[in-house]
């Protein structure tokens, strides 16, 4: 995101963000043809449904509240995302990590799927 507008300039070309780019129910998360997608968005899962018709299952998302409860909440997370106000280090190292610990559970059901 870098700006507050769906188009904005980079480089020599206009850009959009990946949200603006994609139905609803993808929430900017594309189908790119692989034989396996897999989701990664930075918003709660009781909030946000992201639904791809490629998805093979629970797994395909990684995403806050999907495998342990948001340490963050919507309106939080909108703030950190706008910048308004800026976000403490503090906040960003609680984000940072937080992201981190989704990732690490993701990995470690993939780790377990694979064993089977």
């Amino acid at each position: 995101w870098f700006d507050r507008w769906p188009l904005v300039r980079t480089g020599r070309g206009w850009c959009t963000d990946g949200f603006f780019a994609t139905p609803t129910v993808q929430f900017g998360c594309i189908e790119t043809g692989a034989a396996r997608d897999v989701a990664i968005c930075p918003f709660p899962a009781d909030v946000v449904r992201i639904d791809l018709p490629t998805f093979q299952g629970y797994n395909d998302i990684i995403q806050p509240g999907r495998f342990s409860p948001s340490q963050f909440t919507m309106p939080e997370l909108l703030s950190i995302a706008l910048g308004e106000p800026s976000a403490s280090d503090e906040v960003l190292r609680k984000l940072f990590a937080s992201g981190e610990a989704d990732a690490e559970a993701w990995h470690q059901l993939e780790a377990g799927a694979m064993k089977r």
